[in-house]
């Protein structure tokens, strides 16, 4: 049975009124593995509003200086596949490029090439394509971009998915025009990113949703939670889900570990718990079955709860949990 370990005691990337609240790893082509952090200040004091620090994924120590911001950063992504530039995404509502010139991993801070002031609100979320050719980015003005972070953050679609704030997006694994997103809506959207329209929309369990993940790409199973605690798995295939209360607060993130078999679904949120789910797509062979959490193993790893997590570090089960108080922390998956 899959199940979280205990958690480690973390290291300290802001001061009182801070939180981690974005990390992305670096993919597996850019040498050792480096976790980029994004933090922002959630309280009306300290003189940093923002700042992107880079970790070594093994060690948690750091690579490099931080990069002082004046804004706080709610979202980072690596947008190629060599580790050398990354982008990030600002209360402000802008969305940045830096890079890292020619090296795959970061020993210095790196440079801001680009900013754009792509939203009229905080993003909350951005997401990388399959090929990396393709950049999205959601905020609370209930837009969503897409562009491509190589040339200039010139976005090529927009979409108004609604008045609501939107909260979090997801690209396929497996194709690459494929994007889900939800938010306040309660509802769960997969857009074609060729065409400028929604490919289906999804009602999850009726309230807002905050994190979004690919299950099992190749089935079409989705995972998302919610504001009351809920993890939901659709089928996207048949329109069929199934809802189970796993948290005692908002759902923050929601990441997919291992591969075939071997795959989990990791939940955490505010109540300060990550939670590892063996998830099944129903019926076999894509039968009447509903898709089910066949379980759901909740262990504390935070105090003040979870804002983010990404699986770190590379080839090891482990998941890295970005928190509340401004600390990372690592916890042990165990198979």
């Amino acid at each position: 049975m899959t199940s979280p370990g205990e958690a480690g005691a973390g290291v300290r990337l802001a001061g009182p009124g801070h939180s981690v609240a974005a990390l992305a790893r670096s993919p597996a082509g850019a040498g050792a593995p480096v976790v980029a952090c994004g933090v922002c200040q959630t309280a009306g004091f300290g003189d940093m509003r923002g700042a992107l620090a880079f970790l070594d994924a093994e060690t948690l120590q750091p690579r490099g200086p931080a990069l002082q911001l004046r804004s706080g950063v709610g979202a980072v992504a690596w947008a190629d596949d060599g580790g050398r530039v990354l982008v990030f995404g600002t209360d402000e509502g802008s969305v940045c490029a830096a890079s890292f010139g020619a090296g795959p991993a970061p020993h210095d801070a790196p440079r801001v090439e680009q900013s754009k002031a792509l939203h009229a609100a905080p993003v909350s979320a951005l997401a990388v394509s399959l090929d990396a050719g393709s950049v999205a980015s959601c905020a609370s003005d209930g837009s969503i971009q897409i562009f491509t972070a190589m040339g200039e953050l010139v976005p090529a679609l927009r979409y108004t998915a609604s008045r609501s704030p939107m909260r979090s997006l997801a690209f396929s694994p497996l194709h690459r025009s494929l994007l889900l997103s939800c938010g306040d809506l309660g509802t769960v959207t997969l857009w074609d990113t060729r065409i400028a329209k929604a490919a289906g929309i999804h009602q999850a369990n009726g309230s807002p949703v905050h994190a979004l993940a690919w299950a099992d790409p190749a089935t079409g199973l989705v995972a998302c939670g919610d504001e009351l605690g809920v993890v939901s798995t659709f089928d996207l295939r048949r329109s069929v889900r199934a809802n189970r209360r796993v948290h005692d607060d908002v759902v923050r993130c929601a990441v997919r570990v291992g591969a075939g078999a071997k795959s989990a679904l990791l939940t955490a949120g505010d109540d300060g718990a990550l939670a590892v789910h063996a998830v099944s797509s129903g019926g076999a062979g894509g039968g009447a079955g509903a898709p089910a959490l066949l379980r759901a193993t909740c262990r504390g790893v935070a105090p003040r709860g979870v804002r983010c997590c990404a699986v770190a570090p590379l080839g090891q089960a482990s998941v890295a949990v970005g928190c509340s108080d401004g600390v990372l922390r690592t916890a042990a998956v165990a198979t």
